[in-house]
């Protein structure tokens, strides 16, 4: 991710502050309102998949299990190919 750490883009400005609220702050309130930001704005963004999954994790920690689950299954599914696949099973088995 050392593009969107370094880049000036406003893609890169949202993906940074959603990355910040979430990995960083440890703010999940804050980092669901960013990645739906970025996402908003950059559905097919360099970065949306990873977003898309951050946000799932994100619900998560909120604890909005159902929401967690409808976010982590596509994931499961392997519908963003093998990107966080296992990761995604493993989560949804432990709900």
């Amino acid at each position: 991710m050392a593009s969107a750490s370094g880049g000036n883009s406003e893609e890169d400005r949202l993906y940074r502050e959603a990355h910040r609220a979430h990995f960083v702050e440890r703010n999940p309130a804050r980092a669901l309102a960013a990645w739906d930001a970025y996402l908003r704005a950059q559905k097919s963004g360099r970065f949306a998949t990873e977003a898309t999954y951050n946000r799932a994790l994100t619900l998560l920690r909120l604890g909005r299990t159902a929401e967690a689950r409808r976010a982590l299954e596509p994931f499961a599914q392997g519908r963003f190919g093998s990107y966080r696949q296992q990761e995604a099973r493993k989560l949804l088995d432990a709900l």
